[in-house]
């Protein structure tokens, strides 16, 4: 499964916001590396996220000492990439710069049993709501709501157009109306074998029934329409790292089936 963080178009949406992108070898391909110098020092912090196989530590030496990195992070997703970096000095964070799990389902499987597998309750809704129309909206449309209905909103104005440039064709946004009102949107980001549940909204109106239920379910749809294998609910609760506020989404998105991944979390180094 081919995560963001390891996509071109994550890389050349950090390189618009101020990062510095490199590559390091890690098994027999190559990971983007994201470096970030501090303001008025001449000093950089170093992450390297969900990279593929063990990292070539010459090779990340090197760009640690041509950017005079201060400190590091890796964020691996097995359990021999963990070993190593921590055969490497790296050692556990108490917090994750990334979700420590995720909730993914398996697109390959047929609409019915991927529908099969959720709660009695998401079913009747889906059932129900077969009226019920979702349609794809701007990039405008979706910021303007984001930004007055999200309980929290992790990009600045400026931040979220550079990453639906960077996207493109490979970003959507689809949303639930009733009587010219907007009730409920995601926004999707696409890699070559997934879809991302990447950030959402709901109205105070949308709160009280079912129609992001729908509206998730038909980006499924979607994704699988266009050949995906992985929907990404993009981060559940982790008690590992508990975030109390991630309690009710969590529980949202485990509603609808699938499986959990859990990353081994975030790795720290000085120097």
């Amino acid at each position: 499964m081919e995560d963001l963080r390891q996509t071109k178009e994550w890389a050349d949406w950090l390189a618009t916001t101020g990062w510095i992108v490199e590559r390091v070898k890690t098994g027999k391909k190559y990971s983007s590396v994201f470096v970030r110098k501090i303001p008025l020092l001449p000093i950089s912090f170093l992450k390297v996220q969900r990279y593929e196989e063990v990292v070539d530590w010459r090779g990340l030496v090197r760009l640690k000492k041509k950017h005079h990195v201060l400190w590091s992070v890796l964020e691996p997703i097995t359990e021999e990439q963990e070993e190593d970096a921590k055969r490497h000095g790296y050692r556990l964070m108490r917090d994750t710069y990334l979700p420590g799990k995720t909730r993914v389902i398996d697109l390959t499987k047929s609409e019915q049993t991927i529908l099969s597998s959720m709660s009695e309750n998401f079913r009747r809704i889906i059932k129900k709501g077969s009226a019920i129309k979702t349609k794809q909206i701007s990039a405008n449309e979706f910021y303007a709501d984001w930004q007055r209905w999200a309980r929290s909103m992790i990009l600045t104005r400026f931040q979220f157009d550079k990453l639906v440039e960077a996207y493109g064709r490979k970003a959507e946004f689809w949303a639930v109306e009733e009587g010219g009102r907007l009730l409920s949107a995601v926004m999707l980001l696409f890699t070559a074998d997934s879809c991302f549940y990447y950030q959402t909204w709901t109205s105070n109106e949308g709160r009280h029934g079912g129609e992001h239920v729908i509206l998730v379910f038909e980006t499924m749809k979607r994704a699988k329409k266009l050949g995906k294998k992985f929907y990404n609910f993009e981060g559940v609760f982790d008690s590992r790292f508990p975030m109390a506020k991630w309690g009710g989404f969590s529980e949202f998105k485990r509603r609808f089936g699938g499986y959990e991944i859990e990353y081994p979390g975030s790795f720290m180094k000085w120097f």
